[in-house]
């Protein structure tokens, strides 16, 4: 700035300053005072920038008073950006403008008198988490507000924050229902600090380890972990405060307050703050359905009456053992017992008396035998050793030991002893290297060999021996029976059965037989050895997926009936049920379509068995046949017992019939007992028309025969073989 400074002494010509310097003094007054309000009002305005940019609302008012000095309203003097929006004005609407014009509708009444009361007394008023109701039916809003004195003027500032405090509430609801849900879960809860101590648990929790709740808090988690599997517990939850792990699931036991464990299983993750690494565990107990599955993988591995080893554990641990013995050169030896005439003790004095029989023999095996000897129940009243490091002399002194065990083994019954014998058959292997297989057909062929010497003895296989050569065809045959399963040698022919009353074919009995080049082999050949051993399952599951199959394909009118033998290996399988049930529904046959035939032979062995598989069968829709009815001692009682449709006469009776009053009697007997019982009976082995007469006369239901008709490929046929005229020629 250039200031020009013109003569300041009044015209004194000779040039002097008397008179010049106030003029000047009051110049500089003048520039100082006006640089000095430059200052204040550049001051000002950086303030008011300040004031603006801020979030919050901030009002300046000053007292209004009437003429006694009396306060009655205030002025606004400032109001910034955020005041604007709350107050719903523009920013040069608010100065000047009294707050008794500005708050309505906006700030409540009583905050009006506050602020007030404040800018009167220069009080400063603080107000936290005030909350404004809402106009109109808005939401209200919550205010921290401050309002500070300046002499006549009144400061005030607020924040919203009703966001805040909504997520405050949120926060503070969803921990009210953490608690609650975590309190009152079924499940066991529990939050865990970095030294392994509870922190927080629940009542189911508590009920789990059988503690009170207030024991439980403070506590470490340590000594509540079962030490088998404390190591686990640790591991995973290490892994979840380092970081390694967001979340782990495991199953431990946990020890109760008795000293006894619970199975459980834990769900757990981190929770992180401050002050570190925290473990949330959810907590299930298990233990029921632990116990279950144990109870399943005894059932799947042991014999449920006895408690032994079943069929196909046992073929495991031979095989387990052959193995090892291959390996190190050690021996072996296999002992096939079965019991001499048990089927009379089972047929005359009832199954229970029979399983009474078999616990008291499986009992006396586990007496006389080691610890280290495995020892399976092979199906009915047949039993299987194995002794492993045995050589022969052991495996004979063994035997006998067992044999003489069973001959003072004695159940009593209505004041009746009953005891029996056994038969032994002992095939030593040295140095493994032997299909388990073999092992067992060679044990099997000796003890075979043993009750053709007079029972109650045992006889040792030997490979050079005049047994050798069936032990080998037996196991030939093993060997075809399963490539006929791997490579679908089966196949299935259909045998009309006649309706004597309807005189139609309204059935068939699909019977299997094996592929052998362009020769087929009868069941008789091959499906005992399946049956002794455990190939027989399979083979009924291969009949019954492809007889399901083949029924879908044929065209019969309704109430047609397709008969399925099964063996009595599979009457103790459930999943049998369940395997027909799914085929059933994805071929869309129906379940009355179905009958499947047990031998009554089979039926006696496992009665149990064979009544639950026969009361399932019945459940799922389809029906159920007794074959060979007739052939066993108890065949009236089970008769009484199990639920068959069909009576099936076994064909011993009907092959003489014409010819043996004595057939006649015990064929017409049998029908009469079915027909009381409202059941059908079928006669078998009808070969020819004199026969078929005769069958009729003695008002058999149905038959069936080479005189009915031989068995046929059914998808080779287009019909089933209309039976011949009962006089024709055969």
């Amino acid at each position: 700035m250039v200031v020009v400074v013109s003569d300041l002494r009044g015209g004194d010509p000779d040039g002097g300053t008397a008179y010049a310097w106030p003029t000047l003094a009051g110049f500089l007054l003048g520039f100082a005072v006006g640089w000095f309000v430059g200052r204040i009002t550049a001051s000002q305005r950086r303030m008011s920038g300040v004031l603006d940019s801020m979030l919050d609302a901030v009002v300046i008012g000053s007292a209004v008073r009437d003429g006694s000095g009396r306060l009655v309203d205030a002025r606004v003097t400032y109001g910034n950006a955020g005041a604007a929006t709350v107050l719903r004005v523009g920013s040069d609407g608010l100065i000047g403008r009294p707050w008794s014009d500005l708050w309505p509708g906006i700030v409540p009444a009583d905050l009006n008198t506050a602020l007030l009361r404040a800018l009167d007394r220069h009080e400063v008023l603080e107000l936290t988490d005030y909350v404004v109701p809402g106009a109109n039916g808005a939401h209200p809003r919550v205010l921290d507000l401050r309002a500070t004195p300046l002499q006549d003027d009144l400061v005030v500032t607020w924040r919203d924050v009703s966001a805040r405090h909504r997520d405050a509430r949120a926060v503070e609801l969803a921990n009210a229902q953490f608690a609650a849900a975590f309190e009152h879960t079924p499940v066991g809860m529990l939050l865990v600090d970095p030294t392994h101590r509870i922190l927080r648990t629940n009542e189911a929790f508590a009920a789990i380890v059988g503690r009170p709740l207030v024991e439980l808090t403070g506590t470490s988690m340590d000594p509540l972990v079962d030490p088998r599997d404390v190591d686990e517990w640790r591991t995973a939850f290490e892994h979840l405060t380092s970081g390694v792990a967001q979340a782990s699931r495991y199953e431990c036991r946990l020890l109760t307050v008795d000293g006894s464990s619970r199975w459980v299983s834990v769900t757990a993750a981190p929770i992180q703050d401050a002050s570190g690494a925290y473990v949330v565990e959810h907590v299930e107990d298990i233990d029921d359905r632990k116990g279950f599955e144990a109870r399943l993988q005894f059932l799947a591995d042991h014999d449920p009456l006895t408690g032994l080893y079943n069929r196909r554990r046992f073929a495991e641990e031979l095989a387990h053992h052959l193995g090892v013995d291959g390996r190190y050169g050690g021996s072996s030896a296999v002992v096939l017992l079965d019991l001499d005439n048990f089927k009379y003790i089972n047929d005359t004095l009832g199954h229970q008396v029979g399983d009474r029989f078999i616990r008291a023999i499986a009992t006396q095996l586990r007496q006389r035998l080691r610890d280290s000897d495995v020892i399976g129940r092979l199906g009915g009243d047949e039993f299987a050793i194995l002794l492993p490091g045995a050589d022969e002399a052991q495996a004979v002194a063994m035997t006998a030991a067992v044999l003489d065990g069973i001959r003072y083994t004695v159940v009593q019954h209505s004041g009746q002893r009953v005891r029996s014998t056994g038969s032994a058959g002992v095939a030593v292997v040295k140095a493994g290297g032997v299909h388990p297989d073999e092992v067992l057909a060679n044990s099997d062929l000796a003890m075979y060999a043993a009750k053709e010497a007079g029972r109650d003895t045992y006889t040792v296989y030997d490979p050079t021996g005049p047994h050798s050569e069936q032990a080998r065809s037996k196991f030939r045959w093993l060997e075809r029976i399963r490539l006929a399963l791997d490579h679908d040698l089966f196949t299935l022919l259909a045998q009309p059965i006649l309706d004597l009353g309807k005189g139609e074919v309204t059935g068939c009995e699909l019977l299997l037989r094996m592929r052998d080049g362009d020769r087929l082999i009868g069941p008789d050949i091959f499906l005992p050895i399946a049956e002794r051993h455990g190939l027989a399952n399979l083979v009924d599951r291969f009949v019954i997926g492809h007889a399901i199959a083949l029924i879908a394909q044929q065209q019969r009118p309704a109430g047609f009936r397709w008969e399925i033998n099964l063996s009595a290996e599979s009457l103790g399988d459930p999943g049998i049920p369940e395997l027909i049930e799914r085929h059933l529904a994805q071929t869309g046959v129906s379940p009355d379509a179905l009958v499947f035939e047990i031998t009554e032979t089979a039926a006696i062995t496992n009665f149990d068995n064979a009544q639950a598989f026969a009361a399932r069968l019945t459940s799922i829709g389809c029906r159920f046949a007794l074959d060979d009815f007739g052939a066993g001692y108890g065949s009236f009682y089970y008769l009484k017992h199990l639920p068959f449709e069909y009576l099936k006469i076994d064909g011993e009776f009907i092959r003489q019939l014409t010819s043996s009053d004595t057939d006649s009697v015990i064929v017409e007997a049998i029908v009469g007992a079915a027909k009381k019982l409202g059941k059908q009976t079928i006669a078998e082995y009808v070969g020819d028309a004199v026969t078929l007469d005769r069958v009729r006369q003695l008002d058999v239901d149905h038959a069936q025969g080479y005189y009915i008709g031989r068995p046929v490929d059914p998808g080779a046929a287009a019909v089933v073989p209309v039976p011949r005229e009962p006089h024709a020629t055969p």
